[in-house]
């Protein structure tokens, strides 16, 4: 039991890692585009989303950067799934879906997830399946084929809270804006 245990902590190890390397890259190119901020520049737009984020938008970009990350480890296994992955993806998909706080995309995030655990599944079973029994050149591209389905979901979970970011910052500035012309 408690062997088994430290098998699923340690096969976040490559998740980790990702993360780590992950975040630092992001952060670096951010500074690298925004280094030199003009107002008559196109980096103003990036500079100005990352800057009057709120802190719950913060944490919901960063939920959906998280799922990238563990999807891209995931491929960098070589579609090897532990169910740590599977319990990791459920709590970052709960912290997304607290952050969205949508009733009308409640559907789309209960049935892609479901779906995303499911090629998850099929992605373990498969691995396991080519490290233990025989090694299949077309077995593999079907699991490098899986994991990219699974990084483009990730992908869209990212785009999609970088459009909410965005028009709850929209309509935060005109409320703004008028509750300014208001006090005047």
């Amino acid at each position: 039991m408690g062997n088994s245990i430290i098998n699923e902590i340690a096969g976040l190890r490559y998740f980790i890692l990702v993360s780590a390397i992950g975040t630092l890259l992001v952060g670096i190119a951010l500074n690298i585009a925004c280094r030199q901020f003009n107002w008559n520049r196109r980096t103003r737009k990036l500079f100005g989303f990352f800057y009057q984020q709120s802190g719950w938008d913060t944490m919901g970009m960063a939920i959906a950067f998280l799922k990238v990350f563990l999807f891209l480890s995931i491929l960098l296994e070589r579609g090897q799934v532990y169910y740590s992955h599977m319990v990791v993806f459920v709590l970052l998909q709960v912290g997304y879906m607290i952050h969205r706080r949508s009733a009308k995309e409640l559907p789309y995030h209960i049935i892609m997830p479901v779906v995303a655990l499911g090629i998850m599944f099929v992605l373990h079973i498969l691995s396991s399946y080519l490290r233990d029994i025989i090694f299949d050149w077309r077995i593999f591209v079907v699991v490098i084929l899986l994991g990219i389905l699974l990084l483009l979901y990730a992908l869209l979970d990212v785009a999609m809270c970088y459009r909410l970011i965005v028009t709850r910052g929209i309509a935060r500035c005109e409320k703004q804006q008028k509750d300014e012309t208001d006090g005047e």
